[in-house]
Order: C-alpha cells, then structure tokens, then sequence
C-alpha cells in the first residue's frame, strides 16, 4: 500500500487562499485574469485542492470571462480574437466538466458528501453555448484546416450531446479529408446513421468514404508485384461493395440530389 505525503498545513492553506483570490478576481470586472489564471495553477499542484470542485469551477469561470470579453467585442460589431475566443471556450467546457465529475465523488472533512452547488449553473452556461463550440470546431475545420483542434471540439461536444448526427458525421469527414483515418471515419459515419437513419448526408460521406480507401488501396499498389497487385485489387474492389449500398441508401432518400446520383452511376461503372 502507497502512502502519499501530505501537503504541508502552511502551503496548503496558502493554496487554498489562492483559490479565493482567483474566484474574486473572476468576479471582479477589469480585474487581472492572467494572474488569477497564475494563482489557480499553482493551487492546482495539490491533490488536496484539485480533490475538490472549486479549484476547477473558478479555473472555467475565469476563461468564461476570457470568453465574454472576445463574444461582447463581436456583438459591438468588431472582429475578436477567435483564437483566443474560442480555445477559451474549450477550456470552459474540459474545467467545467471536470468540476462536475469531481463535485459528484467530493467529501468533507467528515467524510460526508458534499452539497451540489455548481452543476445548475455550470450546465445552463454550457448547454446555452454549445452553438458556439461547434461554431469553434468548425471554424478550425473550415478555415483554418486545424484538424486535431477540430476533434478536440467535437468531441467535447459529443461529450455533452452524444445524439447529435451531425457531430459525427463532421467528425467522419475530418478523418477523411484531411487525416486520411478510414477506419475512424467508418466508426464516426456508423454513428452518425445510427442516431439519424434517414440522413442522406450520412449514407454519401460514408459511402463516398468507402471509395476514396478503395482507390488509394488501387493506386498504391501500381508498382507492386503482380500477384501482390491482385490482391491489392480485390481489396479495393471489396470497398466498392461496401460503398454500393450505402451510396443507393443516400440515393433513395434524396433522388433529386445531382451529387448522389453521378456517385452512384460512376460505382456502378467500376463494379
């Protein structure tokens, strides 16, 4: 059995301190936020203090803050710092959920739960916004072609709203497109059909998807042996299969889509 230390009753009270002096930082309009930000990452380096929900609500709170300052630019019609606007946002949501989880599991010094009181409000903040972190990730997906970054937004969102087709199906797409992650990208589109069966999007990315893995298998194996070729072939040719009826799928929900009907003839040509 591991015994921990323990944090010296000075350095820990100071710690705490320092949690309040953020959290009134926080509150405080025009205040120093970089030093509250100083102040809580200091405390955090005690498992005493992160043992408990405030370190983390004050941490979401002063980057909700960061957040407001960038969102009342905007509605005053001028251009923000969206990076700045909207990592703050994430940081919100990672802070926030973490104060949830840790809320939940928290005693006092008796040992007894302790009493929510951070859940309500943090929820409606983030239920109230989850427009804008999706407006993060796809801003980063679009425009700036910040993969990784993309992810890291949808799955916070997916986190909080897992019923959300379009969430996945973003998310499918970046896989796809830019990291090239076929397999990620199936598991994404497999969600995103679950949760919306009549989505036609769904059934053209995915099938589109199929493709896309079938050629590139196709095309690297030009140089290949000519038995390895074939082999390579039939794989490719077994991705066209898969892509068949998904591709018919998204056709049959949505005839009149051009798209989808040029896809579906092209597939039927090579099969």
């Amino acid at each position: 059995c591991v015994v921990l230390a323990q944090t010296d009753p000075k350095v820990l009270k100071k710690a705490q301190k320092d949690v309040k002096t953020a959290q009134r930082l926080a509150d405080t309009p025009g205040s120093d936020l970089n030093q509250a930000s100083l102040l809580i990452k200091d405390a955090m380096n005690y498992p005493e203090i992160t043992s408990q929900p405030d370190v983390w609500n004050v941490a979401g709170t002063i980057e909700k803050k960061r957040f407001d300052a960038e969102q009342q630019i905007l509605y005053l019609g001028k251009t923000p710092n969206f990076e700045k606007m909207y990592s703050s946002l994430y940081n919100v949501y990672t802070n926030y959920f973490k104060c949830d989880d840790v809320e939940k599991t928290a005693v006092d010094k008796k040992g007894r739960p302790i009493k929510i009181k951070y859940h309500e409000p943090n929820k409606r903040f983030l239920i109230d916004n989850r427009g804008w972190l999706i407006n993060g990730g796809v801003k980063f997906y679009n425009e700036d072609k910040d993969n990784e970054k993309a992810l890291k937004y949808l799955d916070l969102a997916i986190q909080r709203e897992p019923g959300v087709a379009l969430y996945h199906l973003i998310k499918g797409d970046i896989y796809v497109v830019f990291l090239k992650q076929y397999d990620n990208a199936f598991a994404s589109y497999d969600q995103a059909i679950a949760i919306e069966p009549n989505n036609a999007a769904g059934y053209f990315n995915y099938g589109v998807a199929y493709c896309e893995y079938a050629d590139k298998i196709y095309n690297d194996a030009a140089y290949l042996s000519a038995k390895e070729f074939e082999v390579e072939k039939a794989k490719s040719q077994e991705l066209n299969q898969k892509a068949l009826p998904l591709l018919e799928k998204a056709y049959e929900l949505d005839p009149d889509n051009y798209d989808y009907k040029r896809s579906l003839r092209s597939l039927y040509y090579r099969l």
